[in-house]
């Protein structure tokens, strides 16, 4: 006697998240990319902040502490404001779409969250 039934589908599934060795919390100020050869996606992410010096030079004094800074002698050869290149993602359109699906989504309940938080704020104020 052999047995004719479909397997049955499970209703559920359990996804764990495990971060990676390289995972870190990076500040996005925004992205640059395009097509990838292949197809795909490129997002690279970046933040932005002030050009560091490359150098700076302290005096020393008397005592043999190191005293302050010697402005005119700082070493910066970056002028402008940098953006750091923090992560590149590389993805499918099918990605692409949910990943849109889900900002569109945190965005809407963060713009609830504030218009009934300024809501609280006026009623506060009153």
């Amino acid at each position: 006697m052999t047995d004719n039934s479909k397997p049955t589908t499970p209703s559920t599934v359990e996804f764990d998240y495990l971060k990676s060795n390289f995972f870190r919390v990076v500040r996005a100020n925004g992205a640059f990319g395009g097509f990838s050869p292949d197809g795909s996606l490129y997002m690279a992410i970046y933040s932005e902040r002030p050009a560091m010096p490359d150098a700076s030079i302290y005096a020393i004094e008397s005592t043999g502490k190191v005293g302050a800074e010697i402005m005119a002698q700082r070493k910066v050869t970056s002028k402008g404001i940098v953006r750091e290149l923090e992560v590149g993602l590389s993805f499918d359109v099918a990605v692409a779409k949910a990943i849109i699906q889900w900002l569109s989504e945190r965005v809407e309940m963060a713009e609830k969250l504030a218009a009934a938080a300024n809501t609280k704020m006026t009623e506060v104020k009153q």
